[in-house]
């Protein structure tokens, strides 16, 4: 069995808890590449309940070859995309090409997001990012609108 299918194997096998399906992810290796054909093949097909049970797989084993079909699918603004899933991988991943759409997703505000989860969600990957760039948008983002945003982005700033 190939690494892909005991990957697939593995994430849509009912009779695993959610704990032990994770342990299982967590202790494969050489998967990335699986996990990164299934997200682009997934994001460019808008098969949205493919590309999040990737996703399970994808915060353990990060790669920035997903980067692109995580912000492609990020850019969509859609309800349907699994957005606070796909913010936490590309925090994981922690890639700079990640950052202009993180900074859109940061002062997007979607009317279903009363609290703002989406924007904390992408200036938390904008803190795993960690480069000369992602301060300058955590910087900015001290004035960001909403209060939530405005208080995280500041006490990631004194913590520096």
């Amino acid at each position: 069995m190939s690494n892909c299918d005991e990957l697939r194997s593995v994430l849509y096998d009912s009779a695993l808890s959610n704990s032990e399906r994770m342990v299982r992810i967590q202790q494969m290796s050489g998967i990335e590449g699986c996990v990164a054909d299934a997200i682009v093949v997934a994001t460019e097909e808008q098969d949205w309940a493919t590309f999040e049970v990737y996703l399970r797989a994808a915060v353990h084993h990060p790669s920035s070859a997903i980067t692109a079909s995580l912000c492609a699918a990020l850019s969509l603004k859609a309800p349907e995309v699994p957005n606070e899933d796909t913010l936490e991988v590309l925090g994981e991943v922690a890639d700079p090409a990640s950052l202009d759409c993180l900074r859109e997703i940061l002062y997007w505000d979607p009317e279903w997001d009363e609290y703002h989860h989406l924007n904390v969600k992408a200036l938390s990957a904008i803190h795993k990012v960690g480069t000369a760039e992602a301060w300058g948008l955590i910087a900015a983002a001290t004035d960001h609108p909403a209060a939530a945003v405005a208080d995280r982005a500041r006490t990631m700033v004194d913590r520096r």
